[in-house]
């Protein structure tokens, strides 16, 4: 019996390290998207210098953005560019939604620092809910053998 809950306790820090680690990448993420989309722009702008392009340039971008299923999401926007026109274009449409998108990109970030006071809160209490489910384990163990 022992054993058992000594193994659900690892799986649980184990799984509450990962998510940490993930909360962690994500909020860095989330801290250089500006410079990305900055960086965004000025490429779409080198871009539109070159006048002479003729076949279709794929470009990426990330940015903040809200979905009413989801809330705050990353989202990827992949455009298909023909001319120095069109990547001009792309280069202002993204300077003139920086704003916007900053204020949700601060919501998300809030958001993030909130999962990861209550991911402390939950590895800190770990040991106790394993001790609480002991008469689980038990019933388990009994179906078990």
């Amino acid at each position: 019996m022992k054993v058992a809950a000594r193994d659900i306790l690892k799986l649980a820090r184990t799984g509450a390290r990962l998510l940490t680690r993930e909360l962690a990448d994500e909020v860095a993420a989330k801290k250089s998207e500006m410079s990305g989309l900055t960086k965004a722009a000025a490429a779409l702008r080198k871009l539109a210098k070159k006048a002479d392009f003729t076949d279709p340039v794929e470009f990426s971008y990330e940015h903040t953005a809200r979905t009413p299923p989801k809330g705050l999401v990353t989202r990827i926007e992949t455009l298909s560019l023909i001319g120095a026109t069109e990547a001009e274009d792309a280069a202002r449409l993204i300077e003139a939604k920086r704003e916007s998108w900053d204020k949700l990109r601060e919501a998300m970030l809030e958001d993030l620092k909130a999962k990861q006071k209550e991911l402390e809160v939950m590895g800190g209490t770990l040991p106790e809910f394993v001790k609480s489910a002991e008469g689980l384990l038990r019933h388990v163990m009994a179906v078990l053998c």
